[in-house]
Order: structure tokens, then sequence, then C-alpha cells
């Protein structure tokens, strides 16, 4: 069965945090069954808008099979979508030691700000 992308909830952050959530956010989750394989969402700081995202270990390893490559590049343009809809910036900081973290960014259209920060260019 396909995963599906449904609006996060704090139980779904919590399955794949282990804790709440530090601030409140907007966002998605992709699900297969009762297993939580991302997260990602938006949340306001200051003059900008911060996009958060986290995927399983499980996730990456699917992944990494080639498995459910289009379901995670079309939650992350759904993420990019919500994120349109804002006035201000939209800045993320890859995982350091995460393969391919930045050619994800690069790849929907972010691209290096400063030092370790990438600015969406959908959002300037």
């Amino acid at each position: 069965m396909k995963p599906q992308i449904v609006p996060v909830t704090a139980a779904h952050v919590a399955q794949l945090w282990g804790q709440p959530a530090p601030v409140t956010f907007q966002g998605i989750a992709v699900v297969d069954g009762d297993r939580v394989l991302g997260i990602a969402g938006v949340y306001p700081d200051a003059a900008r808008y911060v996009l958060v995202s986290k995927i399983s270990t499980e996730g990456r390893a699917l992944l990494a099979q080639g498995r459910y490559v289009r379901t995670l590049l079309t939650a992350a343009r759904r993420m990019l979508a919500i994120a349109s809809e804002r006035s201000l910036p939209v800045h993320a900081v890859p995982e350091p030691g995460v393969d391919g973290a930045c050619n994800l960014l690069r790849h929907l259209g972010f691209e290096p700000f400063y030092k370790d920060v990438w600015s969406w260019a959908g959002s300037r």
C-alpha cells in the first residue's frame, strides 16, 4: 500500500520526534498505516518562516531502496505550497550528515543563502 500524505497531528510529531514539537507549526505527515515515515511543517520566526522536516529511519531506508521517492517529492511540494501562501521568506537548514539533503533542497528550488541556511526562491 502506498503511504498517505495527511495533515500533521501532535501524535505524528510525538511518534517521530519522541516528544511534542517545540513550536506550533502547520504541516503534513507521510504515514503508512500506523507508521509515520516523515513530517514537514512551517512555523513563523521573527520576519521569516522556517521549514522543518524529519524523515524516520524506516523512511530513509525505503528511500535508499528507491521506494516512495515520488511520494516524498509530492509531500515536499505540498509543503512548499503551504509555505508560498505566506508573504515572508522561507529558510531551511539541512541536517548535518544526511546524504542528499542539500540535493533535495536544490531540487525543490532552495539556494544557499548564508552559511548553512538555504532560502527558497519561491518565497522571495
